[in-house]
Order: structure tokens, then sequence, then C-alpha cells
């Protein structure tokens, strides 16, 4: 074998790995936004509101436990968590330009069709319950019928990621058509 040959199957082998090094590096990156946009965002989110009611407490009467327990988990549209979400994208998105950001809301979204399609309730105990007071699989994953306080946590599995995620990926795209880059 000459060395044009030699140097020809090289290229080919190099230019194989940097394929692959590059489609593991987009699904990394993937995955990493994936995770932020769902269960970072609501791991954070308590922490942060927490944060800001401590530095609330000079200015006014800071909200008590309760109080901020019920924004967090207590009504059925979860008003914190999508605002940090929100928030959070446009940050990541100012930071790093990654085109998966735009897209984490997918799998989430995938994942609440099945729910809602196809299991009636990720706490099963609840469901006898919930039908007999005449709950629909709407009222279950976006209203009243499945709340924490109930010991039923559907909405906290399947709605709040989906909600989280879609927040996320909103503020990365207002991000993006504010910087002339995602416009499109």
């Amino acid at each position: 074998m000459n060395t044009l040959a030699k140097d020809r199957a090289y290229n080919r082998k190099q230019s194989r790995l940097a394929g692959v090094y590059e489609w593991s590096m987009r699904v990394g990156i993937f995955i990493m936004h994936q995770t932020l946009a769902t269960w970072g965002v609501i791991i954070l989110s308590p922490l942060v509101a927490g944060a800001i009611c401590d530095l609330w407490i000079p200015l006014a009467k800071a909200p008590s436990v309760a109080q901020l327990q019920w924004l967090l988990t207590g009504t059925p549209y979860f008003s914190i968590q999508p605002a940090f979400a929100l928030v959070a994208g446009w940050g990541l998105w100012r930071i790093f330009h990654h085109r998966a950001i735009l897209w984490v809301w997918v799998l989430p979204l995938l994942l609440l069709c099945f729910a809602f399609a196809a299991v009636p309730t990720l706490t099963p105990s609840l469901m006898g319950a919930a039908v007999e007071a005449g709950h629909s699989r709407f009222a279950h994953y976006f209203g009243r019928g499945c709340q924490p306080e109930n010991r039923c946590i559907d909405q906290i599995l399947v709605t709040l990621p989906f909600y989280t995620a879609t927040a996320y990926s909103l503020g990365a795209k207002l991000a993006a058509v504010a910087s002339g880059r995602g416009g499109k």
C-alpha cells in the first residue's frame, strides 16, 4: 500500500471518529439541557424562591413556608417553576447558543401525551376517588383532580416537567429572536 492510499484510509478513519465525536457531543448537550430544563429547574426553584424571600424580608413581610409551598406545588399551573425556567432558558441561550435548548420540550410532551392517553394515573390508589368525584383525565393532569396535598404527584412527575421544559425552550427562543440569531 502506498503512502497516498494510507493517508486516505487514515483520513477516512479520522473523519468517522470526528463524526462520532460530534454526534456524541450533540447528544450529551441535549441530555444536559433536558435535565436542566426539567428536574434541574424543579429542584432549584424552591432554593431560588427561598433566597428571594430571604432578600424580601427587609422590604416587606416575607411569605410563610406554607405560602411558598402553595406557590410551588399547590396550584395546577405551577407559577414559579415555569417563570424560573423561562429566565434560565433565556440566560443559557445567551451564553451557549445551543440549538438543543429549543427542543427540550419534545420528550416531556411525549411523556405527557402517553400518560394522558394510556395511564389514567401514576398513583392508582387515588384514581377510584377521582373517578367517583367526576374528575376527568384533563382535570387529573391539568386541573385540581390531582394535588400533592392529596398524596397525588402525577402533575409533579408528568405535567410540571412539560411546563418547565416548554418555558425553558420559549425563553431560549425569545433570547434568540432578541439577539437576531433565531428569528427564522
